[in-house]
């Protein structure tokens, strides 16, 4: 694997990404370059790497040999929030749009394989008590079935006082043509709204389900914000 800077002009003028948010503590060392040129995600799972997300300006995909387990950005202490989202880029382009230095990303890498949804818990499991779960798919029937899968892993996960929020891109499919639809249009990162100004699909209940609430756009201050 090779460093980052040759992925450089992909990742900010094609996915509209900010330039050197690799370099942040959140993400430093969480991508690398593969022999290809690919910008590769690594994926874990109980037992280490096992496997990386591939992206390029022609090409998005899995490495050969591996399987998707779960893409994570650094962790803090003084975390209260988790977001999950289909990939890693999406990932990135959401904490583009919503900074907040409290939240950290974590990647399925598209449709899950059966042991994901086990990773997904385990990742909840280490946010501390009263945290807030973002469920960050695209606008789609496929996100919303991961959205589902959020919301499940997190009733297994059994931390007290979680809240699930499943959050959709308004008038995109994903995080990133959201972010780069407000960067050719030269809008600054506020205008994404905070997290509670975007359609909330489905909230929590307090014993961690789902209930279902599609269709409508909420707008409601999120105790989590800072």
């Amino acid at each position: 694997m090779e460093p980052l800077e040759g992925a450089c002009s992909y990742l900010k003028d094609t996915r509209g990404l900010p330039a050197g948010i690799l370099h942040t503590p959140r993400f430093e060392g969480c991508a690398r370059i593969d022999a290809r040129g690919n910008v590769a995600f690594p994926h874990v799972d109980e037992d280490g790497l096992c496997g990386d997300e591939l992206k390029n300006r022609t090409f998005t995909g899995f490495a050969a040999g591996g399987e998707k387990g779960r893409w994570l950005s650094h962790e803090s202490a003084r975390d209260q929030r988790l977001v999950f989202c289909e990939s890693a880029i999406e990932c990135l382009s959401h904490a583009a749009l919503f900074p907040d230095a409290a939240t950290r990303y974590a990647s399925l890498g598209g449709k899950p394989n059966p042991k994901q949804p086990g990773l997904i818990a385990g990742a909840i499991k280490r946010m501390p008590a009263a945290s807030q779960i973002v469920a960050a798919m695209n606008a789609d029937d496929d996100g919303r079935q991961l959205a589902d899968i959020v919301c499940t892993a997190s009733e297994k996960a059994g931390v007290p006082g979680t809240r699930v929020i499943v959050q959709e891109p308004i008038a995109h499919n994903d995080w990133n043509d959201q972010r780069r639809a407000n960067r050719l249009a030269d809008l600054p990162t506020a205008a994404a709204g905070p997290l509670h100004q975007v359609r909330l699909a489905r909230a929590a209940k307090p014993d961690h389900r789902c209930r279902a609430a599609a269709g409508r756009t909420t707008r409601r201050r999120d105790d989590a914000e800072r």
